[in-house]
């Protein structure tokens, strides 16, 4: 789904009514009835009261379109103008002026005083409207406009905003001087991107794209720079695993990380990328934290490399990296290596040599930076995740420059330096929620790289550690491209299995059916759930009506399900079992483990 700035949404509005003939009158008119259905799906029953907020422009007469549809459905609805209604003039005038005459109550906000005697109306009220300012703001919002703001967030009611909060940036998601803090935004024919841009995706809560009957074509022009990924790119994007899947089958990543100090780095780091579907990582550390990563690691395999005197990776670690090459699928560089000369080295010779794509993250980046105007002679597909702080040593700018507005200064920086423009230049911002529609989270680099994503992200950081470069870098090594599929997240995936299919609705059947075999397999799962969380496994196989077997699992890893009750044993894991060599004493109950082989033999490898 594409995403407009406000220019771009201007832009449509004029071609819509010049070159289409839909006049501006029609644009209001489906704009207000789909802000009145929002309304309605969010309180199903009529007879509630409805307050609406409506400024003097376009935004405020799509606001008195809605009070006379939401009337007309069994609502009491009260407009509040800011302004008096003899100054609102086009359009918004005439909707205006027959919610009047149809005997629609409006009260004018002019004064404080006015404001201190519409808030009981407004505590009372079931549902506010904001229709008060909308994408063509472009300054900070004062006086009684900034008073009616802070009236509406503190009422403690459910918000709607039409198109986008009073007091967000339609373009940057800046917030100008105050805004809404709206729990649903019902937008217009599509996205703006200041509802996915922080501070302002903090203030929309749910979009809802409402179609004002703008010709699809306009919508989806691929002269339109971003685009939202959504649910329906999961589908086409996932790759679904076949029930015979291993660990070789999803990819081998290679991971250089750490210094003295910064071992969790590196654990995070491969840990995460594991986690997030890397059928197999190594870990590649300076040789005397080996040790230390052999402990905390599981099944992430861990490798010592020649270090510095002062026992970090560098360029004398290059010949045993090399050497590592081969078999691997995708590289990562950075996490806790440290800001030193002889790590801007070692990248540099690395990425003269990797023909996979390759990851540079964290002090991988900040070493990196003198010399990141080489990645134009690559020919592998390199990325980069830097957060705020390091895109700004990669373009020398001020981080609060960056934060005002990550996507300008994405693009104003990818088009004089064209390195940046070869590789995937990721800000990632923070979302709590998963998977919930169009909640993505901003990739911005230049005009021709143009995805914004990828969705889920919060999930990650809160698990961890905001290790999004290696979430990607999970993506790659299993095989993705660069683009959607690189923004592919299976861990957002199973989030949202667990929060949506069990918590609450089964929002996602579609998507789950496309992603689990009809035989739920565990270890095959993108999580390794057997190895993680049994009863959760249990759950998510117990709600989607599939049965469970137990395979590609250690010996200790099927005694341990075993003995906690979960699923039977397919043909395979029995196999081993009866060959399990003399002396290994397996921990079960003996009538469960021969229930199990029965039942196992009796209906082949699709266990029971």
């Amino acid at each position: 789904m594409k995403a407009a700035d406000a220019d771009t949404i201007r832009s449509i509005d004029r071609i819509a009514i010049e070159k289409y003939g839909i006049t501006g009158l029609e644009l209001m008119e489906n704009a207000g009835r789909g802000v009145a259905d929002v309304v309605k799906s969010a309180m199903p029953s009529p007879g509630g009261r409805i307050a609406i907020m409506a400024g003097k422009g376009n935004n405020g007469g799509d606001g008195y379109v809605a009070a006379r549809h939401l009337h007309n459905s069994g609502f009491k609805v009260t407009v509040f103008s800011l302004g008096r209604t003899g100054e609102i003039k086009g359009d918004a005038a005439l909707n205006a002026a027959s919610w009047l005459k149809m005997g629609g109550e409006v009260r004018e906000l002019l004064s404080s005083a006015d404001l201190k005697a519409a808030e009981s109306s407004l505590r009372h009220s079931s549902i506010v409207v904001d229709a008060i300012f909308g994408t063509g703001l472009e300054k900070d919002i004062t006086g009684i406009h900034a008073e009616t703001v802070d009236l509406v967030n503190s009422v403690d009611k459910k918000i709607i905003s039409v198109d986008i909060p009073s007091g967000i940036h339609a373009t940057t998601g800046a917030v100008l001087g105050r805004a809404v803090k709206a729990h649903i935004t019902a937008t217009m024919a599509m996205p703006k991107l200041g509802l996915f841009l922080f501070p302002g995706r903090s203030f929309s809560g749910i979009v809802e794209v409402v179609d004002i009957g703008v010709p699809k074509e306009m919508v989806e022009d691929e002269a339109i720079r971003w685009n939202i990924i959504t649910e329906g790119d999961f589908r086409k994007s996932l790759k679904p695993r076949k029930p015979e899947s291993h660990k070789s089958t999803h990819g081998h990543l290679l991971v250089l990380a750490g210094s003295p100090g910064m071992t969790g780095a590196a654990y995070m780091a491969s840990a995460s990328a594991m986690r997030a579907g890397a059928g197999l990582a190594t870990l590649g550390v300076p040789g005397s934290l080996n040790d230390i990563m052999e402990v905390k690691t599981t099944e992430v395999m861990s490798i010592g490399l020649p270090e510095t005197p002062d026992k970090m990776l560098g360029a004398v670690s290059f010949d045993a990296i090399k050497a590592m090459l081969p078999g691997k699928t995708a590289v990562v560089i950075g996490p806790g290596v440290g800001n030193t000369p002889e790590m801007m080295r070692l990248i540099e010779m690395l990425v003269q040599e990797v023909k996979v794509p390759i990851v540079i993250d964290a002090d991988g980046l900040n070493s990196f930076a003198p010399k990141i105007a080489s990645l134009k002679a690559l020919k592998a597909e390199v990325v980069l995740t830097p957060h705020p702080g390091e895109m700004a040593v990669l373009t020398g700018i001020g981080k609060d420059e960056i934060q005002a507005d990550r996507v300008d200064a994405a693009r104003r920086h990818a088009a004089v330096r064209p390195e940046l423009l070869q590789a995937l230049t990721s800000m990632m911002g923070r979302d709590e929620q998963v998977l919930e529609r169009y909640r993505p989270v901003l990739e911005a680099f230049s005009d021709n790289v143009r995805f914004v994503g990828p969705i889920g992200a919060g999930s990650i950081t809160k698990l961890v550690h905001n290790c999004v470069g290696r979430v990607l870098t999970a993506a790659l090594a299993e095989g993705f491209t660069l683009g959607v599929k690189a923004g592919m997240d299976p861990l957002a995936l199973f989030e949202s299995i667990r929060d949506g299919v069990i918590g609450r609705r089964r929002t996602f059947d579609g998507l789950i059916d496309q992603f689990l075999t009809r035989t739920f397999e565990p270890a095959a799962f993108t999580l390794r759930l057997a190895h993680k969380d049994v009863a959760l496994a249990t759950a998510v196989a117990r709600e989607l009506g599939v049965p469970m077997r137990l395979t590609n699992l250690t010996l200790e890893e099927m005694t341990e399900a075993l003995n906690r009750g979960w699923g039977e044993l397919d043909t395979r894991a029995f196999t081993m079992l009866q060959q399990e060599r003399a002396g290994v004493r397996i921990a079960v109950d003996p009538e469960r483990l021969k229930a199990a082989l029965v039942r196992g033999s009796r209906s082949g490898t699709e266990g029971t």
